[in-house]
Order: structure tokens, then C-alpha cells, then sequence
């Protein structure tokens, strides 16, 4: 009974760990959406079709609910020569911010 008990532990834990995994791989993609959005509205490059996970923590509950705050790295050009990096900001489900670093214009 207790093997049973145990092992029904441990398959529960597996669902969680790849539910997490799927739902952080839903946001990366709503991210990424925005970077290039981001960078299409200012006429720059969105550079090597990837965003990068930061960081990640704990927050605040969102509409009642414990979330995760993420950070995100890319990298972007102006001019083509020059790489610059930036950032987009997730809560839960949620973009709140895309920032881009200080860059030339062409």
C-alpha cells in the first residue's frame, strides 16, 4: 500500500514538473512575440530569431493567484553593424514591459 501511495507521489510530481515546463514554453513564445513586435514598430533588426530566459521569481498574487515574474533577454540592430540587447518582462501570463538598451539610428 505504501509503494503504491509513494509511486503515486512521484507520478504526480512528473505531471507537475511537465506542466510547468509547457506553460513556461507558452510564455517564452508570447515573449518572443513581443520582442519582435517591439522591434518591428521601431524599424530594428530582431537578431539571431531568439529570446532568452533571465530570470525568473516568486511574486505577488495576479487576479488571486500566486505568478511568476520572468525576465528575458534579445538582441536587436539598428544599423545592422552594431548588437544592442533587450528585455521583456512577464507576469504570469502577462507581458508587461519590452525594453530596448539606448541604440544608434540609421
Amino acid at each position: 500500500m505504501l509503494a503504491q501511495i509513494a509511486w503515486l507521489l512521484i507520478l504526480m510530481c512528473g505531471v507537475g514538473v511537465v506542466y510547468i515546463w509547457w506553460q513556461s514554453q507558452e510564455i517564452k513564445v508570447l515573449a518572443k512575440a513581443a520582442a519582435e513586435r517591439q522591434c518591428r514598430e521601431l524599424g530594428l533588426q530582431y537578431l539571431d530569431d531568439s529570446i532568452i530566459l533571465r530570470g525568473i521569481a516568486p511574486n505577488h498574487l495576479f487576479k488571486g493567484r500566486p505568478c511568476l515574474l520572468r525576465r528575458y533577454v534579445f538582441e536587436f540592430s539598428s544599423t545592422g553593424d552594431e548588437r544592442y540587447e533587450g528585455r521583456v518582462t512577464t507576469l504570469g501570463r502577462r507581458v508587461t514591459s519590452v525594453e530596448v538598451d539606448a541604440h544608434r539610428f540609421h
